[in-house]
């Protein structure tokens, strides 16, 4: 690693370039699990490159897959695509990535203007695409379960019930009627899903659309990548005190649906329901002021989008909803979140 950096080669070719020097930085470090490093060179002409780092062979199967991504959407998505990595050492466990061009997608969401929309509809589209994929593609990809989901949740949440009992309870019982509602929902394969789909993972640019960071990609329901970034998208809303989360939740289907079964939108909300509860287990700050009132609305959110799952449900006999428009499937759900 330290003879590519040195010669300013950020790609599998020969080794060749000027010599040069790097300054390093921590992007994040989680012990036990995943350092990510920036390399910032002093040679005007390179552009900084990110480093990885990992476990055994986990950092060689994520660049195998990852590589073949960038590939599918090269040859399918018209300006629509996914950071293709530089090259993989396996000497040092390290995946090397070029800087991703662009703005992520959520620094786009308080302007809600035309062209956030275009955006929106431009992730919908790249998110169907990406559950297109041949699975051929994923290689030795684990497989991963709604019981997998709520086991992470429940971890993410299991301090809750020391600091407040009722809250703990009230996300148990959103966690158990998650379960048993998913459960009664016909199901179709799995497919390639991200598994990490959120805003700051889609960077934009005028001409193109580039997904970041498939570390955590599996073979799943993809539903879960559609629940995710819905949650996401009520995050940052209620995070900055937004109007128009339904017409940002729109957009997005607007550029997913039209492809996707309608069972998919509908088995989408019990992942929407486990995110936010996740979110509030882990993305609320502790010591933010308002932690109990953004804890409490996160929470009620989840809560109201399985009540009217079940309540859609019920007026059609427990059989799978009628295809919706993107306004109706996004309308459900709304009270909790300042729209």
């Amino acid at each position: 690693m330290r003879q590519m950096l040195s010669s300013g080669c950020t790609s599998g070719d020969d080794l060749q370039g000027e010599a040069c020097s790097y300054a390093v930085s921590s992007v994040r470090y989680s012990p036990g699990h995943r350092h990510v490093l920036r390399y910032d060179s002093t040679h005007e002409d390179y552009r900084p490159i990110f480093a990885k780092c990992y476990k055994g062979e986990q950092g060689r199967r994520i660049f195998q897959v990852v590589t073949r991504v960038a590939e599918w959407f090269a040859a399918n998505g018209d300006g629509l695509g996914c950071l293709k990595p530089a090259v993989y050492i396996p000497d040092d466990s390290v995946i090397l990535y070029p800087l991703a061009s662009g703005t992520p997608l959520h620094e786009f969401l308080p302007r809600g203007d035309r062209r956030t929309g275009r955006h929106l509809e431009r992730v919908g589209q790249a998110l169907s695409l990406l559950h297109q994929a041949p699975k051929t593609l994923t290689g030795k990809l684990e497989s991963y379960s709604f019981d997998a989901e709520i086991a992470e949740v429940e971890e993410a949440c299991d301090y809750m019930p020391a600091l407040s009992p009722s809250m703990g309870a009230t996300i148990q019982a959103v966690i158990d009627r998650a379960r048993e509602l998913y459960e009664r929902l016909p199901q179709e394969a799995p497919a390639l899903t991200h598994c990490d789909f959120k805003a700051e993972h889609a960077w934009v640019t005028p001409r193109r659309l580039t997904f970041i960071d498939f570390d955590s990609s599996r073979l799943s329901d993809p539903a879960l990548d559609v629940g995710n970034f819905l949650a996401d998208l009520t995050f940052w809303h209620d995070n900055r005190k937004h109007t128009g989360l339904s017409q940002t939740q729109e957009r997005f289907l607007a550029g997913y649906a039209s492809r996707a079964p309608s069972q998919r939108l509908e088995r989408a909300r019990p992942w929407e329901a486990l995110e936010l509860v996740r979110m509030a287990g882990r993305r609320v700050p502790l010591f933010s002021r308002d932690w109990a009132a953004r804890t409490e609305r996160l929470v009620s959110r989840a809560e109201t989008l399985l009540n009217d799952l079940h309540e859609g449900r019920s007026e059609t006999g427990k059989h799978p909803l009628p295809h919706t428009s993107s306004r109706n499937f996004i309308n459900r759900g709304t009270k909790c979140v300042q729209q």
